[in-house]
């Protein structure tokens, strides 16, 4: 068989599994296989394409198509940085360039396109239309059911009042509407919910304030966000590790249909590996739909970039994979055995996870689609950030030369440039390094890269750059010792929400240390005010380490174990800090 055309198919991390089974269904299928008349000789049974299926959060995905033409110049070798790129590295993530995109929603691609240049974009996105629906859905455990609330059809002012503090009490877990599709699909419903009847238009010009704004107070708590659906809620799931996470009993997540229903049958989910059964009942979540709020509808999106040479078949290729995608006998079977509802029939169909009772969803929920224009998801994201508090990040990175063994040192640096994008006037960072070259001796000594309170993210970048270049330390990293003076430090900042951000190989500090660091760093993290530690460990033993769950859980914080969800996992929770008012700590 002569190579088969290589098509590149980015998407979301959500629906990266299922698209990926998709796309080796297609590969296999009649459609691909068969010859067709003017494409020259094939030999019978040879692909004439093959899929390769990448996923990358939202906002790395608009900040790769804000800045195309430098995505296009890496992957040809000529590309060249620009300042207001802020460390924008497309080719590493979102990864090589697409040809085919397929987002959670319309309102991502609005967004996407919002952020590209009115004229010279390399990259010209033609939208299609959707190829699976999945609902909006709320979860509530299942044995805290809201009374007089109906699953099928709530409204969301009445999800928020029977989830309050004088009712269930449940606390609302969104994934961040910046870094996910489900994030932002939820806060559109949220902005512009209304207590009408059913049949009402779901969309006035602007949102709602007074709903915003009770929303926003309701999801505005320390650790609330996440980067999707997925590792939410992994994250609630009873096998994980739930050092410093809150109690899933009392929790009510924002999420996807199909990501619920996976959770409650114990399919894989996130970085959480598939269970042997369904969950049992008091462990799973019940299906609210919100009313009104449109489903996902995961558009194709035909990316097309300027100067290639083989466009035409390239073009071809996508609209034939497209075709297949909708087809009833071709990907709407294996997207419904996923989990997904079709584009023509929007109940679920033979064989679908759905139709299982375990799932606890509601089959025959109709599903809203999506109506909201691209200045109404402007509005929402302006609404959004101008409900963000203001927030401090101290950035303690492991910068010793054992971060260089497989391949932690660039997960590291990406971790810690996820952290930068949020600085600005009223989000403020430092960026430490330890050990220190300068004081090997001193167990307790930082490189001060960034002192802390800056707002400017290049002077991060370029320590980054340094680090990257081979400022490394030929000194074991003592992480106790380090992490006591980064404490001390912010417990000592007048910020209202701040964190320290740590990124470790692991701590090689336990040999030498002093008697008594570990209390009193353990107690200094007990005291007030709360200093949330969100840990990223690249290590073999990740967060098993006692010392970390201890650290993570006493501070309110959480630690990440390496992974590949794992920098968006940590830069879900870091855009969470900027959301905790000072009453909710």
């Amino acid at each position: 068989c002569p190579p088969a055309l290589e098509l590149r198919l980015l998407t979301a991390p959500e629906a990266e599994p299922a698209l990926r089974q998709a796309a080796f269904d297609y590969e296999m299928s009649a459609a691909n296989l068969r010859s067709l008349s003017g494409e020259g000789d094939l030999p019978d049974g040879c692909r004439r394409a093959q899929i390769t299926v990448y996923s990358a959060a939202k906002d790395q995905v608009d900040q790769g198509f804000a800045a195309a033409d430098r995505w296009q110049g890496e992957a040809r070798g000529t590309a060249k940085g620009r300042p207001a790129d802020k460390g924008v590295d497309p080719l590493n993530r979102p990864g090589p360039q697409p040809d085919i995109w397929i987002p959670e929603s319309t309102a991502d691609y609005d967004e996407a396109r919002r952020g590209m240049p009115a004229t010279g974009s390399p990259a010209t996105l033609h939208y299609g239309d959707p190829v699976a629906y999945t609902p909006l859905v709320v979860g509530i455990p299942a044995n805290r059911r809201l009374d007089d609330v109906e699953p099928g059809g709530a409204s969301w002012p009445e999800l928020l009042t029977g989830t309050d503090h004088a009712h269930r009490d449940l606390k609302l877990l969104r994934p961040s509407p910046v870094l996910s599709g489900t994030g932002l699909l939820h806060t559109i419903g949220l902005y512009f919910a209304h207590d009408g009847p059913g049949d009402a238009a779901p969309y006035g010009p602007d949102p709602d304030p007074a709903l915003a704004r009770t929303a926003e107070d309701r999801l505005s708590a320390p650790g609330s966000q996440y980067a999707g659906s997925t590792e939410l809620l992994c994250s609630l799931r009873p096998d994980a590790d739930a050092s410093g996470a809150v109690d899933r009993t009392r929790s009510a997540p924002l999420v996807s249909e199909k990501s619920l229903a996976d959770y409650n049958l114990g399919r894989a989910i996130g970085s959480c590996p598939a269970l042997g059964s369904a969950l049992p009942l008091h462990d799973r979540y019940v299906a609210y739909y919100p009313e009104n709020v449109p489903a996902l509808d995961h558009p194709l999106i035909r990316v097309d970039w300027r100067g290639t040479t083989d466009a035409t078949p390239r073009r071809a290729a996508v609209a034939r994979f497209a075709t297949w995608l909708r087809d009833p006998d071709g990907g709407q079977r294996t997207l419904g055995a996923q989990g997904y509802r079709g584009v023509d029939h929007h109940s679920p169909g033979p064989g679908s996870p759905l139709s299982d009772g375990r799932a606890d969803v509601s089959r025959d929920i109709r599903v809203s689609r999506y109506t909201a224009g691209p200045d109404q998801v402007a509005r929402v994201l302006d609404g959004y950030a101008k409900a963000q508090k203001s927030s401090q990040v101290l950035i303690l990175m492991d910068t010793s030369t054992s971060m260089t063994d497989g391949g932690k040192l660039p997960v590291a640096l990406s971790a810690a440039g996820r952290a930068l994008e949020m600085a600005g006037a009223r989000h403020t960072y430092g960026l430490w390094a330890f050990p220190d070259r300068a004081h090997p001796d001193d167990r307790a000594a930082v490189r001060e890269l960034v002192p802390l309170g800056s707002a400017d993210p290049a002077q991060g970048k370029a320590a980054l750059d340094r680090v990257a270049g081979g400022e490394l330390v030929d000194h074991g990293a003592a992480m106790e010792e380090a992490l006591t003076r980064a404490v001390r430090t912010m417990k000592k900042s007048t910020a209202t929400n701040k964190a320290i951000v740590l990124l470790l190989d692991e701590d090689d500090g336990a040999g030498g240390r002093a008697a008594g660091v570990d209390r009193t760093l353990g107690t200094l993290v007990g005291e007030g005010p709360e200093v949330p530690i969100l840990a990223l460990v690249l290590g073999r033993s990740g967060c098993d380490s006692f010392a970390l769950r201890q650290l993570a859980g006493a501070s309110h914080g959480q630690c990440v174990p390496g992974g590949p969800q794992a920098v968006d996992t940590l830069a879900g929770r870091i855009a969470s800090i900027g959301t905790a008012t000072k009453g909710d700590r």
